[in-house]
């Protein structure tokens, strides 16, 4: 959900044209991370014209069925509000300090991609910096 001081934030650095991307200066773009499918309906969000949403998502989604879904979910629904996401793979939080292989990071990433052709936009990696 979108926080009062958040919106008036985004308003008082810009007026942003309805329904395209809201460009602040040269390539910069405003975006907005949200693990919340529902944004993308809300009538406030619409309003900012907003063209780019991240996610973070754990590196190995695609063998989870339920993170799966939800992922796809929230994918299927930025792209229905012409949203460009940006995917920002992280640790999976279930095995929190474990880090994954690279072979195995490259497959699931390919899998990733191969089920999502029309994302173009990754982050190898959310935070790496993060302490866990």
């Amino acid at each position: 959900m979108i926080t009062r001081a958040l919106l008036a934030t985004t308003l008082a650095l810009l007026a942003p044209p309805h329904g395209h991307a809201a460009r602040l200066r040269g390539d910069r773009v405003l975006g907005i991370g949200d693990q919340n499918a529902s944004i993308f309906v809300d009538p406030r969000f619409r309003w900012l014209g907003v063209g780019q949403a991240r996610l973070a998502v754990a590196w190995d989604v695609t063998s989870s069925p339920a993170d799966f879904v939800s992922t796809a979910g929230w994918l299927l629904a930025a792209r229905a509000a012409g949203v460009q996401p940006l995917v920002a793979f992280d640790r999976d939080w279930k095995h929190r300090h474990e880090l994954p292989s690279v072979t195995d990071y490259a497959r699931a990433v390919t899998t990733f991609m191969r089920d999502f052709p029309w994302v173009r936009q990754y982050q190898p990696w959310n935070e790496e910096d993060a302490g866990g």
